[in-house]
């Protein structure tokens, strides 16, 4: 064997133990999720795209867990949310784990697998907590009202 067949060898053993220990760390990340996921938790998941197909790792918070499916609100940073009244800001980004200025979305929620979620990255404070659930409660009460107009003039 010559000596640049052996440091080609060399190459590709040290490439097989990388790739070995980045699947590890990968398989390492799924113990990071905790076992009960509770309403407020905020996880990172592999989130599908509403308008088109897709899907983005992103953080969200846990409306609702039941059985393998979640039901989610997604987090952004988008400077772009501050347009309009379905966000609420996080005030404690400590506790949520998270290192900029976020909003949560509560028009809506999304369902993912539980194997969607991919690492946890906090929780949200008691006070976050109790404006995101009065904003979905508002924002719920706003379009149902505005619907009932809609229908109620027609």
């Amino acid at each position: 064997m010559r000596w640049t067949d052996r440091r080609l060898c060399r190459k590709r053993e040290h490439q097989w133990l990388r790739d070995m220990r980045a699947r590890d760390h990968a398989l390492l990340d799924v113990w990071r999720v905790p076992r009960r996921l509770e309403a407020g938790r905020v996880v990172w998941a592999h989130v599908p795209f509403v308008e088109r197909s897709g899907e983005k790792l992103r953080p969200v918070v846990v409306a609702d867990a039941s059985g393998e499916l979640l039901a989610v609100r997604r987090i952004t940073s988008s400077v772009t949310r501050l347009r309009y009244d379905f966000y609420v800001e996080i005030e404690d980004l400590d506790a949520v784990g998270l290192d900029r200025p976020c909003g949560i979305e509560v028009r809506r929620t999304i369902d993912i697998a539980r194997l969607d979620v991919v690492s946890s990255a906090g929780r949200l404070s008691p006070a976050d907590d109790l404006r995101v659930e009065v904003g979905a409660c508002l924002w719920s009460l706003a379009n149902d009202v505005s619907s009932t107009r809609v229908l109620s003039s027609a």
